[in-house]
């Protein structure tokens, strides 16, 4: 809020609360209330007298005019207020770091585990349907794939990894809930003990 005053007007300030602090103090303009403003510590009121008008007194954070000052003065009591305000707008804002990861290459990556009944032609079914997403899903940049040649034995019985590539974050978005994704999905499923996935942005 901004309030303009006539020059020569006297304000007034006055403690309105008197029991203990914070303590509210009225600024006047003549009668009219201009704003209160509120004092946690005696030591920021620079007077030490009883509640009640106090001409040209006012606490350290209000700033009374005076007549030298120009034909209208403006008192500016919402730059505390917008400071929160400001720092909401700047949150929201977007980061570098998420715009890159927003725009960066993106690999999608797929383990599976296969039950211990499924048969040599249903897995590789499977493989052959995986690969064939690429050429249905347009955002599909790339798809490579392959088993476990580890020595490390550390597998957990994972044989199978797909990595499958993006443009960008969105193009994952629109392979989730694809038609053809979802079909191989169906597939999949009776088959499949258990999947690990994980997507990471491309450096």
């Amino acid at each position: 809020m901004i309030f303009t005053i006539p020059t020569g007007e006297i304000l007034k300030s006055e403690i309105i609360s008197t029991d203990t602090f914070p303590q509210t103090v009225r600024v006047q303009d003549g009668n009219t209330v201009l704003f209160d403003s509120i004092a946690t510590d005696p030591a920021r009121l620079p007077w030490n007298g009883s509640p009640g008008n106090s001409p040209n007194i006012f606490p350290r954070e209000i700033i009374p005019f005076h007549s030298h000052c120009g034909p209208m003065k403006t008192i500016i009591i919402a730059l505390a207020a917008l400071v929160p305000v400001l720092a909401m707008a700047d949150h929201h804002k977007e980061t570098p770091a998420a715009k890159t990861e927003a725009t960066s290459p993106l690999r999608h990556i797929v383990c599976l585990k296969f039950k211990e009944d499924a048969t040599p032609a249903q897995i590789k079914n499977i493989e052959k349907e995986f690969a064939a997403l690429k050429g249905k899903i347009d955002t599909i940049t790339g798809l490579e794939w392959g088993t476990n040649v580890s020595p490390e034995d550390r597998a957990k019985g994972f044989t199978h990894c797909f990595v499958v590539s993006f443009k960008d974050m969105a193009g994952l978005k629109v392979y989730g809930p694809h038609d053809a994704h979802q079909a191989f999905v169906k597939i999949l499923k009776p088959i499949l003990d258990d999947v690990f996935v994980f997507d990471f942005v491309a450096r």
